[in-house]
């Protein structure tokens, strides 16, 4: 995500992130954005997670250009959790994978035996509610 021109009243709240490389979760090219909140989201931290413009990763980031901002209950995989607040989890990426049934086959829903299931503010599963979504079939080729 990439906020610019001082938001406000942004939410990210239960979403499943995941990708191969990547920069991170939340770029902040300028301006203060009041009232952000991020909570119960599964994603991979990536190389800076959340980062603004001339700042260092994380905590500095997060004070300088989201200030009061309520960030929790979220799983940023990779990341450190010295650079962020306190109440996120931050697993290696090959823990954060081996929580969902088949990540290769595109199945990023949790696992029954995953921890979790529970772990939201709300009280369900952190990231998205996979459940409602048709299972991943891929694209057949065509035939000659």
């Amino acid at each position: 995500m990439l906020l610019s021109d001082a938001p406000r009243d942004v939410t990210i709240d239960h979403n499943t992130i995941i990708q191969g490389a990547s920069g991170g979760i939340i770029k902040i090219a300028n301006g203060v954005t009041a009232r952000l909140t991020l909570t119960n989201n599964l994603a991979g931290h990536g190389d800076y997670g959340i980062i603004g413009r001339d700042r260092g990763v994380g905590n500095d980031s997060i004070a300088a250009y989201l200030p009061g901002a309520v960030i929790t209950h979220n799983v940023l995989a990779g990341g450190k959790a010295s650079a962020y607040p306190a109440g996120n989890l931050f697993p290696s990426l090959e823990e954060f994978r081996s929580q969902f049934v088949d990540v290769a086959a595109r199945d990023c829903r949790l696992t029954p035996a995953s921890a979790w299931l529970h772990a939201a503010s709300d009280g369900r599963a952190l990231g998205a509610d996979l459940t409602q979504l048709a299972p991943y079939i891929p694209a057949r080729a065509h035939r000659r």
